[in-house]
């Protein structure tokens, strides 16, 4: 992406902070692996379905009022710790996996897969995350 509206704030948190408007371009590159991860909290009403995954960034922050520019490393040279890449479902479109299991008819455990994937799941986004 590029010249994204941001602003620069130099004494934030403080609640009188002036703001400098600036611009960020960067460049998120993820990858999916084959290893998948699941994370559900029926508490909270959230899942995420997805693949383990690994995510470079390089970017650059403008800041014309100062004549300031800062650019991170090439997107080569960029790591991550944690990345993952798949599917979340909250609030009102969450259906525990236990609930949705008792949904599907008993002679067709072959199907359960496509079935939950695509029947009883009826909003699901698309997500990305690193750390």
């Amino acid at each position: 992406m590029m010249n994204v509206p941001i602003i620069d704030q130099p004494r934030w948190p403080a609640l009188d902070a002036e703001t400098t408007p600036a611009f960020l371009d960067f460049k998120l590159v993820f990858k999916a692996s084959s290893e998948p991860v699941k994370y559900e909290n029926a508490m909270q009403q959230y899942r995420f379905e997805g693949f383990q995954a690994e995510a470079q960034l390089e970017a650059t922050v403008r800041v014309p009022s100062i004549d300031f520019t800062f650019k991170t490393d090439p997107l080569e040279a960029s790591k991550c710790d944690f990345a993952v890449m798949g599917t979340t479902v909250n609030g009102r479109y969450y259906e525990s996996t236990t609930t949705r299991l008792q949904h599907l008819p008993a002679t067709a455990p072959d199907k359960i897969k496509s079935s939950v994937d695509l029947s009883y799941v009826p909003y699901q986004g698309a997500s990305a995350g690193a750390v």
